[in-house]
């Protein structure tokens, strides 16, 4: 059982007995968030690989079973500063299980974005802009073949994983539902999930998502 927590520390717990494992926070000796963690990712493959982000640009990848930090992808940089902080991740899955997709706030009045890295680069990979506001929410779809991410204004954008070059439908959902907050596929991948800040879920058919089915 993993926890993320306002006290910015990410924590283990055994799901037989409840007995705390790890906690991993940011102390003297080690590397850690210096903001409240706000979202975790598990590899769809390797049970023992997480990522967690918080309020900063930067992401971590831990090792659970040792509780250690195994990797940091800080994107402060030039061609990817003017994103905001992380407001959810998700790894990718199926054939493309060592990346990871972050879903990244608006930034001084700028659009927000995604970015995708591969466990084994340091950069980001892809940097997907078709982005007026922030994106609020990112998931993969079960085989690895999509990505859906939700938006402030009312859009969720699907995406190709093998062809990130321009979208494969950007959904639009009534204004008066307000801010997508979460997005999700089901397990046969023909039907997107879509929840709203008014309490209202839509249902899309991925092949026609024009309209709610």
């Amino acid at each position: 059982v993993l926890t993320a927590s306002y006290d910015k520390s990410v924590k283990v717990w055994s799901a037989n007995n409840g007995i705390l494992e790890h906690t991993l926070v940011k102390t003297l000796n080690t590397p850690g968030h210096n903001s409240r963690v706000n979202r975790l990712g598990l590899h769809s493959k390797n049970p023992n690989i997480i990522a967690s982000c918080a309020e900063e640009k930067e992401i971590f990848i831990w090792n659970i079973s040792t509780g250690e930090l195994s990797q940091k992808f800080n994107y402060d940089r030039s061609s990817t500063s003017h994103f905001g902080f992380p407001l959810d991740i998700d790894f990718c899955k199926g054939n493309y299980s060592d990346w990871l997709i972050a879903a990244l706030d608006t930034n001084s009045n700028r659009s927000g974005g995604v970015l995708i890295w591969d466990l084994s680069r340091e950069n980001p990979i892809h940097i997907l802009r078709d982005y007026r506001k922030c994106v609020s929410c990112v998931k993969s779809s079960i085989s690895g073949s999509m990505i859906i991410t939700g938006t402030e204004d009312q859009k969720a954008v699907l995406w190709e994983t093998k062809s990130l070059d321009k979208p494969m439908a950007i959904i639009e959902t009534l204004a008066e539902i307000g801010d997508i907050n979460v997005v999700s596929f089901s397990s046969c991948e023909k039907y997107l999930l879509i929840c709203c800040e008014d309490n209202n879920a839509l249902v899309f058919d991925t092949r026609f998502p024009t309209r709610p089915v």
